[in-house]
Protein backbone atom coordinates (compact mmCIF):
# COMPACT_ATOMS: atom_id res chain seq x y z
CA UNK A 1 0.00 0.00 0.00
CA UNK A 2 2.93 2.37 0.65
CA UNK A 3 4.15 1.90 -2.90
CA UNK A 4 0.72 2.75 -4.33
CA UNK A 5 0.41 5.74 -2.02
CA UNK A 6 3.85 7.00 -3.11
CA UNK A 7 3.06 6.45 -6.79
CA UNK A 8 -0.24 8.30 -6.47
CA UNK A 9 1.47 11.18 -4.62
CA UNK A 10 4.03 11.50 -7.40
CA UNK A 11 1.38 11.53 -10.12
CA UNK A 12 -0.86 13.97 -8.27
CA UNK A 13 1.94 16.41 -7.50
CA UNK A 14 2.47 17.03 -11.23
CA UNK A 15 -0.78 18.99 -11.55
CA UNK A 16 -0.86 22.40 -13.20
CA UNK A 17 -3.28 25.30 -12.65
CA UNK A 18 -6.66 25.32 -14.36
CA UNK A 19 -8.78 22.26 -15.00
CA UNK A 20 -8.08 19.07 -13.12
CA UNK A 21 -5.52 16.71 -14.58
CA UNK A 22 -7.11 13.30 -15.11
CA UNK A 23 -4.70 10.48 -15.82
CA UNK A 24 -5.23 6.74 -16.28
CA UNK A 25 -2.61 4.09 -15.57
CA UNK A 26 -3.79 0.76 -16.93
CA UNK A 27 -3.91 -2.17 -14.54
CA UNK A 28 -2.56 -5.62 -15.42
CA UNK A 29 -2.98 -9.20 -14.22
CA UNK A 30 -6.24 -8.49 -12.40
CA UNK A 31 -4.96 -5.28 -10.78
CA UNK A 32 -7.43 -2.41 -11.25
CA UNK A 33 -6.44 0.63 -13.28
CA UNK A 34 -5.38 3.73 -11.33
CA UNK A 35 -7.20 6.94 -12.23
CA UNK A 36 -5.84 10.15 -10.71
CA UNK A 37 -7.76 13.40 -10.47
CA UNK A 38 -5.64 16.36 -9.41
CA UNK A 39 -6.49 20.05 -9.27
CA UNK A 40 -9.58 22.24 -9.38
CA UNK A 41 -12.63 20.63 -10.97
CA UNK A 42 -14.22 22.48 -13.87
CA UNK A 43 -17.43 21.51 -15.63
CA UNK A 44 -15.73 19.87 -18.63
CA UNK A 45 -13.76 17.57 -16.29
CA UNK A 46 -16.85 15.38 -15.89
CA UNK A 47 -16.88 14.71 -19.65
CA UNK A 48 -13.12 14.14 -19.72
CA UNK A 49 -13.38 11.74 -16.77
CA UNK A 50 -16.21 9.81 -18.43
CA UNK A 51 -14.29 9.55 -21.73
CA UNK A 52 -11.01 8.47 -20.15
CA UNK A 53 -12.64 5.84 -17.94
CA UNK A 54 -15.09 4.50 -20.54
CA UNK A 55 -13.00 1.43 -21.44
CA UNK A 56 -12.24 0.54 -17.81
CA UNK A 57 -14.11 -2.17 -15.92
CA UNK A 58 -12.13 -1.96 -12.64
CA UNK A 59 -10.40 1.09 -11.23
CA UNK A 60 -9.29 2.93 -8.12
CA UNK A 61 -9.77 6.70 -8.39
CA UNK A 62 -7.30 8.76 -6.34
CA UNK A 63 -8.00 12.41 -5.57
CA UNK A 64 -5.95 15.53 -4.78
CA UNK A 65 -8.30 18.45 -5.17
CA UNK A 66 -9.52 21.52 -3.31
CA UNK A 67 -12.84 21.14 -5.12
CA UNK A 68 -14.20 23.43 -7.78
CA UNK A 69 -17.36 23.10 -9.83
CA UNK A 70 -20.09 21.33 -7.85
CA UNK A 71 -21.79 19.85 -10.93
CA UNK A 72 -18.47 18.39 -12.10
CA UNK A 73 -17.93 16.77 -8.69
CA UNK A 74 -21.40 15.26 -8.66
CA UNK A 75 -21.16 14.00 -12.26
CA UNK A 76 -17.72 12.45 -11.68
CA UNK A 77 -19.15 10.78 -8.56
CA UNK A 78 -22.08 9.43 -10.58
CA UNK A 79 -19.72 7.96 -13.18
CA UNK A 80 -17.62 6.38 -10.43
CA UNK A 81 -20.73 4.82 -8.84
CA UNK A 82 -22.14 3.55 -12.15
CA UNK A 83 -18.81 1.91 -12.99
CA UNK A 84 -18.45 0.43 -9.49
CA UNK A 85 -15.01 2.04 -8.93
CA UNK A 86 -13.26 2.47 -5.58
CA UNK A 87 -12.13 5.93 -4.42
CA UNK A 88 -9.02 6.87 -2.46
CA UNK A 89 -7.41 9.93 -0.88
CA UNK A 90 -3.66 9.22 -0.43
CA UNK A 91 -1.53 10.23 2.52
CA UNK A 92 -0.90 13.99 2.78
CA UNK A 93 -3.40 14.72 0.01
CA UNK A 94 -6.83 16.28 0.31
CA UNK A 95 -10.24 16.16 -1.32
CA UNK A 96 -12.57 18.93 -0.21
CA UNK A 97 -15.65 20.76 -1.39
CA UNK A 98 -16.88 19.47 -4.79
CA UNK A 99 -14.15 16.82 -4.81
CA UNK A 100 -15.75 15.17 -1.78
CA UNK A 101 -18.93 14.60 -3.82
CA UNK A 102 -16.87 12.75 -6.43
CA UNK A 103 -15.08 10.74 -3.71
CA UNK A 104 -18.45 9.75 -2.22
CA UNK A 105 -19.32 8.07 -5.53
CA UNK A 106 -16.95 5.21 -4.73
CA UNK A 107 -18.63 1.93 -3.93
CA UNK A 108 -15.85 1.56 -1.38
CA UNK A 109 -14.09 4.71 -0.18
CA UNK A 110 -10.62 4.83 1.35
CA UNK A 111 -8.65 7.62 2.94
CA UNK A 112 -5.28 7.51 4.63
CA UNK A 113 -5.67 9.00 8.11
CA UNK A 114 -3.77 12.15 7.18
CA UNK A 115 -5.97 12.70 4.11
CA UNK A 116 -8.89 15.09 4.35
CA UNK A 117 -12.15 14.33 2.63
CA UNK A 118 -14.66 15.68 5.06
CA UNK A 119 -15.36 19.24 4.21
CA UNK A 120 -18.34 19.85 1.96
CA UNK A 121 -18.67 23.59 1.41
Amino acid sequence: MRFMSGLVALILSANVAGAAEIAVSEGANGVPALVTVAGDLVLNDAVEFRNKTAPLTKAVVAFQSPGGNLVAGIEIGETIRLKNFLTFVPSDMFCTSACAYAWLGGTKRYMVTSGISCCLH
